[in-house]
């Protein structure tokens, strides 16, 4: 319960100050390496400065979508046939579903896994998105997750090497993009100066994206050392997600760790100076 999630902080603030009262806060809420505090410190008041109205305009629209969702879950959806390996469906039962509805089935498909993290709506729009006539055989991949078709069945299952914890290692030599199992990754620029996602880096090629290994560490601004053990610990990294969080290596280095993917911040050295 949070009986006061709808009062402005700041007329709460009011009010204590008013009665003399005094208040503790979590000291994580004024900590940026969390994309919602960056949000709250960076981009509200800008927002509040810049288009005065802003906020009332945003929750009316959260309205709208509250009352679009409402209708949208009213349709039925076909049931998913659960397995040891995952769980089907017909593939008849999924392309007779409007997009809408086909992302709403994957969700609940998802959940049924019992995924501990969350998945990249990319990755889900993929799926909604295969083509009704296609091949049999593997369709999307990533975070841990595949979806298959194996005749007139779609099977959703877990990556059999995430359900390992092996790890992965993937050499990357040039450009392109690359199906991982935290999800996808973009690799753009020139050969001596590439760049993730078109914004951490950049990075020569060519460069090795791995899961974590024991020992692993970065160099800090000061020219000091932190482990990538540390670096997740202070970050909050749920457990399942440091078998995939990504590490960054080239020429037998680590130049970063990056969190971006899964939802983390990133720690990324450029050649000896870090700017994680």
């Amino acid at each position: 319960m949070r009986p006061l999630l709808g009062v402005d902080r700041r007329d709460l603030e009011e009010w204590l100050r008013a009665r003399g009262h005094c208040w503790r806060e979590d000291h994580t809420n004024r900590e940026e390496r969390y994309l919602r505090n960056r949000i709250r410190s960076r981009l509200v008041p800008v927002l509040d400065t810049s288009f005065g109205g802003w906020a009332r305009g945003m929750l009316a629209g959260a309205r709208k979508a509250a009352v679009d969702e409402q209708f949208i879950s009213s349709f039925p959806l076909p049931e998913w046939t659960i397995s040891p390996s995952g769980c089907s469906c017909s593939a008849t039962d999924f392309f007779a579903l409007h997009p809408a509805l086909r992302i709403r089935f994957l969700y609940r498909g998802i959940a049924l896994l019992n995924r501990g993290r969350r998945i990249p709506y990319a990755l889900v729009e993929k799926m909604t998105s295969v083509p009704e006539n296609g091949k049999s055989g593997t369709l999307v991949t990533g975070s841990g997750l595949v979806f298959a078709r194996r005749e007139s069945l779609f099977f959703l299952e877990s990556d059999i090497v995430q359900k390992r914890k092996s790890g992965y290692l993937v050499y990357i030599a040039s450009c392109g993009e690359y199906e991982l199992p935290f999800g996808t990754l973009r690799v753009s620029g020139e050969p001596g100066s590439v760049y993730l996602d078109g914004q951490t880096g950049p990075f020569p090629l060519p460069l090795i994206v791995r899961s974590r290994m024991g020992g692993d560490w970065m160099q800090t601004a000061d020219g000091g050392k932190k482990s990538v053990k540390k670096i997740m610990n202070d970050w909050s990294v749920r457990e399942c997600d440091r078998e995939v969080l990504p590490v960054i290596e080239c020429g037998g280095s680590i130049r970063a760790v990056y969190g971006t993917p899964l939802g983390y911040p990133r720690w990324y050295v450029h050649q000896q100076e870090s700017n994680g």
